[in-house]
C-alpha cells in the first residue's frame, strides 16, 4: 500500500507543479487563464490536507 501511496501522491505533486507552472492570467486562451488557476487552488488544498494527514499518522500512530 505505501508504494502506491508514494507513487501516486508523487504523480499528483508533479501534476500540479506543472499547472503552476503553465499557469498565465494575461492568455487569451481561457485553459490557461481560468482552469489552471483553479487547478491551482485545488492543487494547495490537496497539499494542505497531505499535509495534516502525514502529521496525524506520525503524531498519533
Amino acid at each position: 500500500m505505501r508504494p502506491i501511496y508514494l507513487i501516486v501522491n508523487g504523480l499528483l505533486i508533479f501534476l500540479g507543479y506543472l499547472a503552476f507552472i503553465f499557469t498565465d492570467f494575461d492568455s487569451p486562451d481561457p485553459f490557461y487563464s481560468a482552469v489552471l488557476p483553479l487547478v491551482d487552488m485545488v492543487y494547495c488544498i490537496y497539499l494542505l490536507l497531505l499535509m495534516f494527514v502525514e502529521i496525524y499518522n506520525r503524531t498519533w500512530r
